[in-house]
């Protein structure tokens, strides 16, 4: 809309300029008309002026049409009178008027004809009256004539001005004087334009054809000395527009045209360099189109100018690669096949302009690019699997070069991504291709010009040009070949993120474990600095480059790329890269409106699963519903984030909650991130901006506004106060002027070189725009429409922002609304007078007013603290006034404003100094800093949060270092007393942020505490206890506010100062303070130990996990003990009854009156109980059989119960919530129970009889826990999915993976001693499951079958293979239910179904079809049969073959390398077949590049090859060519033993 109306204005400013200019009297051309005559300096004027015509004319265009005959007129006076310059400048002027290309009017009030004849009468005077310069621009004036108006001239005067042309040319080239430069490149350029008409048709064996060609040959071979070039560039702009016209002139010359075209593209003049290249196009395209003419002599040419690519003299010599790209291109389109060799001297050619790019000018990186454009697009008219075949290296060597720093030859310093940018932009965009100067004016044709044979005969438009445009009218390949690159390009990415190690340590500190979870980013370092360099380069680039993309293709990848990312982002939380790059992702989304609707759909799902009804399948199981499921649960998780991040981070996560909101969010859930972005907002432009965007979109006329749309925005209004209280003045350019640019004519010289050069874009040269130029002027702006916008409603803005509600974490996990006082603190009082108590609360106009306040309360807070000089003394004057400044002192420490955050801070760290250096326990100033500091730990800003404890770390410290030495233990550890005292009271309150203050407080400190022996000797025991408690009181906490992290590390800290110092703890020693829970006192390590056993058995699930890692660590530093398991039979024989008191006290698990009990507490203490048991049978403390015989225990009845009771049927008519609880719990005890059962392999003794009390007890042989184990196989995620509404630690114990592995370990034992029952049982539950519908692999259907849970059906069926259970569960079907009758046909119908859909193109499908044909050849004897169908006999031509293994090259060489014996014989017996050298080629490559994540297959293939080596030396069968395959794949490979494969 807004260059819409900028063209309107600039259309009225030209209108109203050329009313000026060609007024009948005092105008432009009554001053050309005046002057025709002068000399000297008005002639100069007039020149002058007719160039500057020539430029209004094709910037004016039809706005002139009025006035065309007026000018056309005056032109014609010049050219017939006056000096040479202006005649020469009036012509050059007519044949802009006269050429519908530039001028676009109407013709026929000109009069053409006879404007004609009289230049052709002028023409044949002589000399003395019309001078060879001018007849030169008359030739040129003649050829745009008959170019465009032949059918408007006469034709006898037409073959009379060709005559004279080809006779000048003959005169002037080819005889003995001197040519006349001016006419002879005017008669060249006529020419150029007549052949464009047909009028001139010269047959390739006229005579006037070989003139032609003379002449060119002539102009291009330059004299030595020549200083003027118009000759050289007229003959070669003919040479490149009518090149095919000199056909066998060119494949005769070809190579001394190809010595003289090089010469010209080395050439110092940039005009020549440049048209010399596109000759030297031209001159490879002719050769191409003559196949037979490709002999040796030309071929040794050419391989002689490539051994220059490796001298070194790159610099000169790179320029000619994209002309190399261009020749083999042009030879690729000359084969019927582009073999493999021919396919590596490709890559090689283009890989090494890659690694050149960004040291090469400007017109070779656009010329390259477009060569390498080209070849992509002749690669897939020679199939699918050639294009896929060369991207697959090519991607990824671009993709690591573009993120690579190059810092010796960057541009301005910049990253090297910046540079390629525009190279992916044009890659990627088929749409975006040639983006020259002359392919604008070109598509202005299209649509300005009426002459259609003007417009196709156009010698501004390039032979690409013009084959995308008719590509572009037939629908063409375009949009198929951009599916194929984006396709390959999201998947070259993904595999290089895999493959950065983006693991984070502690910054100076022995510990290196993946500590992601509980430290901040500032404690951090990288692993690898190296990966991570390159990873935030990606990240950048694929956020600047994804929103210049056609991403119609995205919605294919949504899933995919939404699984990847966030499975990624879940293991590295703090690295804000990967919610940059989904926020993306989710920009584009929301763009094209791809989750729509889908989180109603969402709700009424979770509905009518509680209610038990069947959802509609179609609804609920396509990829993007998917893929809204993992967005939401993920974006839910980083909601829950935000109050633990601070600066980037933080600002990441908002733009990532931000990006599409209202899909995912309810409008109460958004008023916090909108409150935060717009606080960080004042800095990062970007964020305010984005959180307008939401708030435009949410009171949009055009939308649904929500009912409580006024609550929120009551909430966010006064956010809003500080952007309308600054004073910004706006800048000179921001005026309406502004608005139109600024235009000046060319002159001569750059009129020419227009029609030469290419114009490039300016993202070519590297330059490109920032992420946003948005300023805080225009946010400002932004508001005050918006709050004009909302009308009456705005009045909220002065609703005091204390009274608004943010939504935040309650102390049981849940969510509430509470006051909100953290933007309310800044508007509150600066400062406090005691007597009169005044409030002072100031508006900040402008930026001066806060730091001239800050330097006041800077002043006032130093005179204040000068004028306390008796530390003694223990009254007060200023505490209570501390009490209000010191917390405003911390956050101006922390403010957006530089110089006031450093002023601040260093205000706060000299109080510090200062204030701990008191005489008394408990000094009020002290205190006052001291609960300053506290009140800032425990904040819900990050920011503050952080920088609190950073202040609490130093109060520690100089507490300690002033008052060693010249004071008693006691005093010296008086504020140590202080700060331990508060920690206490904090880790014991109810209040989540209190308790996460705490435990920052302790890990901060914790090593200065840590170097002090008294204090480690009279605290720790104590900060134990209470950070044990604290961690108890957490676990109703959400797991990602922190609170348990920061616990856990707490613990974790104190367990290395136990374990460094275990003397000191081993005896109770005076003066330790007590533990709470422990009779002991002073107590001591052994006592702590047996009070961790006894709360191992605790429902707080993270902190008996705690409790039972101490015991672990340190049973066997207790005296005389030497591990848990004598510690715990020791203590069994004298308390029997210990393990029922720790697991099952009261009776708790018992079924007997269950309608009276507390249903969810029965099953966390069955969860509690079954967790210790798995803990004690791990660790080989007690055994299965031993749990089974203890009386008193009823945790086997309690399974028993479980497994007959579904959740619904044991809370009947329960809340929602208490139902999803109970499901999450039920999905936990399942698969604990699994695992439980599993210990009876830890003594191989008693497993029968293990096994037979499980059986007759009721559980082996119980069809519902048969039907549990088989879903936890087959369709884990639903388990998962359960435990995940808990809104608990529990879902982090739970994941499809760490399931999968328990099932498959249970059934590996039940395999070896299961009884036949359970099998019999299994086996015919995990059939009913595969054939069931819409999740049956064998009956599947594209877009109609449930994908995800297929994806998870696949997953499931390979362990079982691995087992060798499936054969037996494909039998256990009847026939006349459909089933295959053995696991060769199920493997047959999946291979069907993969011969029958390979020909999709949907990302998703891909993969499970992939996924599938790898479960069919994991079974044996299908491998042995059908491994020669699979790559042969399929009755594909090879394009399709190549085509169909390059979409499943993964899949196709995993099925290749894990049966090797059985295709190994395939691809020796026909290895001349090419597309077999092709899959050789592919499978050692994959195995090489992918030797991480297929180390099984790994070692098949190396066994198999080994034994076919062993083998085939008998015979001599093997060859040579095999030995270096086998080398080349085991050279690559970790962990493979060279003796097992040469022996």
């Amino acid at each position: 809309m807004g260059n819409r109306s900028t063209n309107i204005q600039w259309t009225i400013i030209i209108d109203y300029i050329s009313s000026i200019l060609f007024q009948p009297n005092q105008s432009l051309l009554a001053y050309l008309r005046g002057n025709i005559n002068s000399k000297d300096n008005a002639s100069s004027a007039v020149v002058t002026l007719l160039g500057f015509l020539v430029s209004f004319i094709e910037k004016a265009q039809r706005i002139i049409q009025p006035y065309a005959v007026s000018i056309k007129n005056c032109l014609m006076k010049l050219a017939s009178g006056g000096s040479s310059k202006i005649r020469c400048a009036a012509i050059e002027t007519l044949c802009t008027l006269v050429n519908p290309t530039k001028s676009y009017l109407d013709m026929e009030e000109l009069r053409l004809g006879s404007m004609f004849k009289l230049f052709v009468d002028d023409y044949s005077l002589v000399v003395t009256k019309t001078p060879l310069s001018v007849k030169g621009r008359m030739m040129e004036l003649f050829g745009v004539l008959i170019r465009y108006h032949s059918e408007k001239l006469e034709t006898g005067k037409i073959q009379t001005i060709e005559r004279w042309a080809f006779t000048a040319l003959e005169k002037e080239l080819f005889s003995h004087k001197e040519a006349d430069n001016q006419l002879v490149a005017g008669v060249l350029t006529g020419l150029d334009h007549m052949l464009f008409s047909s009028t001139l048709d010269l047959d390739q064996d006229s005579p006037q054809t070989e003139l032609l060609y003379k002449s060119i040959q002539t102009t291009i071979n330059l004299p030595e000395h020549l200083s003027r070039y118009v000759i050289p560039l007229a003959g070669l702009t003919l040479f490149n527009n009518h090149g095919d016209m000199f056909h066998k002139f060119i494949i005769r010359d070809s190579e001394s045209l190809y010595k003289s075209l090089r010469t010209l593209c080395e050439h110092q003049n940039r005009d020549l360099s440049s048209l010399g290249y596109r000759a030297m196009e031209k001159l490879l395209k002719e050769v191409r189109e003559e196949k037979k003419e490709i002999d040796t002599r030309y071929e040794a040419a050419y391989a002689k100018s490539s051994s220059t690519l490796s001298n070194r003299d790159r610099a000169k010599l790179t320029g000619h690669l994209p002309a190399f790209i261009q020749a083999y291109t042009y030879f690729a389109q000359s084969l019927t096949n582009v073999t493999p060799s021919f396919m590596s001297t490709i890559i090689e050619l283009v890989n090494t302009f890659i690694s050149n790019y960004i040291h090469l000018n400007t017109i070779t990186r656009s010329t390259g690019i477009f060569a390498i454009r080209d070849l992509l697009r002749t690669l897939y008219y020679k199939g699918e699997g050639t294009l896929r075949s060369f991207l697959n290296d090519f991607l990824y060597n671009t993709l690591i070069t573009t993120c690579t720093d190059d810092h010796a030859s960057n541009y301005d310093g910049q990253p090297s991504y910046m540079e390629f940018l525009y190279f992916w932009d044009v890659f990627l965009n088929t749409s975006a291709y040639r983006s020259y100067n002359n392919r604008g004016r070109f598509r202005q044709k299209l649509g300005g010009c009426n002459d259609s044979k003007a417009i196709d005969t156009d010698s501004d438009a390039t032979d690409d040009e013009l084959d995308d445009v008719k590509d572009n009218e037939k629908g063409g390949i375009n949009m198929d070949l951009q599916s194929i690159l984006f396709d390959e390009f999201l998947t070259t990415l993904f595999r290089l993120i895999k493959t950065f190690n983006l693991e984070l340590k502690k910054r100076d500190d022995e510990s290196t474990d993946n500590i992601e979870g509980i430290a901040t980013p500032s404690m951090l370092q990288a692993v690898n600095e190296d990966h991570f360099s390159i990873f935030q380069n990606l990240v950048e680039f694929w956020c600047m480059l994804l929103p210049k993309l056609n991403t119609h293709r995205l919605e294919h990848w949504t899933y995919l790329t939404a699984s990847s990312l966030i499975e990624i982002s879940l293991r590295r939380p703090l690295i804000s890269g990967f919610y940059k790059m989904l926020s993306a992702i989710l920009n584009i989304a929301h763009k094209r409106k791809l989750f729509d609707g889908y989180k109603e759909l969402y709700a009424a799902q979770q509905r009518r699963k509680q209610l038990g009804t069947i959802c509609d399948i179609s609804e609920i199981q396509t990829d993007l519903f998917s893929a809204f499921v993992i967005y939401r649960d993920f974006l839910k998780e980083v909601w829950h984030r935000l109050q633990q991040f601070k600066d980037e981070l933080l600002a990441s996560c908002l733009r990532v909650i931000l990006a599409y909101p209202l899909a995912f969010f309810d409008l109460s859930e958004l008023v916090e991130p909108i409150r935060t972005a717009f606080r960080l907002g004042l800095t990062v432009y970007t964020l305010s901006d984005i959180a307008l965007d939401v708030l435009y979109e949410l009171t949009d006329i055009d939308s649904n506004k929500p009912d409580d749309l006024n609550s929120f925005l009551g909430d966010i209004l006064p956010c809003m106060n500080e952007y309308m209280l600054m004073d910004l003045k706006p800048k000179r350019e921001d005026g309406d002027i502004s608005m139109v640019k600024k235009w000046k004519p060319t002159s001569g010289n750059q009129r020419k070189r227009q029609a030469i050069h290419y114009k490039v874009a300016q993202e070519a040269f590297g330059a490109q725009e920032a992420e946003s130029t948005v300023s805080l002027r225009d946010i400002q702006l932004r508001v005050m429409r918006f709050l004009g916008r909302i009308g009456g409603v705005n009045k909220l803005m002065l609703k005091p922002i204390t009274t608004g509600t943010q939504n935040i974490n309650d102390d049981d996990g849940g969510i509430k609304n509470v006051a909100s006082n953290t933007l309310g603190s800044r508007q509150q009082l600066i400062s406090w007078d005691t007597k009169k108590n005044l409030k002072i609360n100031l508006p900040f106009p402008n930026s001066k007013v806060p730091l001239a306040m800050g330097k006041n309360t800077h002043y006032d807070s130093i005179h204040i603290l000068g004028k306390k000089n008796d530390k003694k003394s223990n009254e007060s004057r200023y505490h209570r006034i501390y009490l209000h400044v010191f917390p405003i002192l911390l956050r101006l420490a922390i403010d957006t404003e530089p110089i006031t955050r450093d002023m601040f801070s260093l205000l706060v760290r000299q109080l510090i100094h200062w204030l701990t250096n008191n005489a008394q326990y408990e000094n009020p100033e002290t205190i006052a800093l001291l609960k300053a500091c506290i009140d800032a730990t425990c904040s819900t800003d990050a920011g503050l949060r952080d920088y609190g404890a950073d202040c609490m770390q130093e109060f520690v410290l100089w507490s300690i270092r002033q008052q060693q030495g010249s004071r008693t233990k006691e005093s010296s550890a008086m504020n140590i007393k202080s700060v331990l005292k508060r920690i206490y009271n904090l880790a014991s309150n109810p209040s989540s942020r209190q308790r996460l203050g705490a435990c920052i407080i302790f890990n901060r400190i914790y090593r200065t505490f840590r170097e002090e022996d008294a204090l480690v000797n009279e605290f720790t025991l104590e900060l134990l206890y209470w950070l044990f408690f604290s961690l108890k009181l957490a676990e109703d906490d959400h797991p990602l506010i922190g609170t348990l992290d920061q616990a856990k590390e707490a613990i974790g800290h104190i367990r290395r100062i136990i374990r460094q110092k275990i003397n000191v703890f081993i005896v109770g020693k005076f003066g330790r303070r007590e533990f709470h829970g422990i009779a002991e006192n002073p107590p001591n390590l052994a006592s702590v130990v047996g009070w961790a056993f006894d709360e191992t058995g605790s429902i707080q699930r993270e902190y008996s996990r705690e409790c039972m890692k101490f015991f672990d660590e340190f049973v066997g530093r207790i005296p005389k003990v030497k591990n848990g398991k004598e510690w715990l039979s020791t203590r069994i024989k004298n308390t029997p009854e210990l393990l029922e008191n720790a697991y099952e006290h009261d009776r708790c698990l018992s079924v007997t009156d269950m309608k009276n009990k507390d249903g969810i507490l029965w099953l966390q203490e069955l969860r509690a109980a079954l967790d210790g048991y798995n803990w004690l049978l791990k660790r080989g403390m007690i055994t299965l059989m031993f749990l089974l015989e203890m009386p008193h225990l009823d945790w086997v009845e309690a399974c028993v119960y479980l497994l007959d009771h579904s959740a619904e049927n044991m809370f009947g008519a329960k809340t929602s919530i208490e139902k999803s609880n109970a499901n999450a719990l039920y999905a936990y005890l399942y698969h604990h129970l699994v695992v439980l059962i599993t210990h009876a392999t830890d003594t191989p003794m008693d497993t029968d009889e293990v096994l037979e009390a499980f059986l007759s007890r009721g559980i082996l042989a119980n069809e519902n826990f048969i039907s549990v184990v088989v879903q936890l196989l087959l369709l884990p995620n639903q388990f998962v999915e359960s435990a995940k509404s808990e809104q608990g630690s529990m879902p982090n114990r739970l994941n499809p993976k760490k399931i999968r592995w328990a099932v498959r370990d249970f059934l590996q034992f039940m395999v070896e001693r299961g009884p036949p029952r359970f099998h019999r049982l299994f086996e015919k539950a995990c059939s009913t499951v595969l054939y069931s519908q819409n999740v049956d692999l064998t009956n599947m259907q594209l877009n109609q079958s449930a994908l995800n849970d297929m994806l998870q059906i696949v997953d499931g069926i390979k362990i079982l293979q691995e087992l060798g259970l499936f054969d037996n569960i494909c039998k256990a079907l009847p026939k006349m239910s459909g089933g295959a009758e053995s696991a060769y046909d199920y493997s047959l119908a999946l291979y069907d179904k993969f011969i029958q859909f390979n020909a999709t193109t949907e990302p998703v499908w891909i993969r499970l079809i992939g996924e599938m044909l790898q479960i069919a050849f994991r079974q044996p004897e299908f491998a042995a049969e059908y491994a020669k169908k699979l790559l042969l006999e399929q009755n594909l031509t090879y394009a399709t073959q190549l085509a169909t293994y390059q979409k499943f090259s993964s899949h196709i060489n995993n099925c290749i390398a894990s049966n090797f014996r059985y295709f190994a014989p395939v691809l020796l017996a026909h290895s001349d077949n090419r597309f077999i050298h092709d899959v050789i080629i592919g499978l050692v490559e994959y195995l090489r590049r992918e030797k991480k994540l297929v180390k099984r297959e790994i070692q098949v293939f190396v066994k198999d090859v080994s034994f076919m080596i062993k083998a085939s030396s008998l015979t001599g069968i093997i060859t040579y060519y095999w030995y270096s395959i086998l080398l080349l794949t085991w050279k690559y490979p970790v962990a493979l033993d060279r003796n097992n494969i040469f022996t």
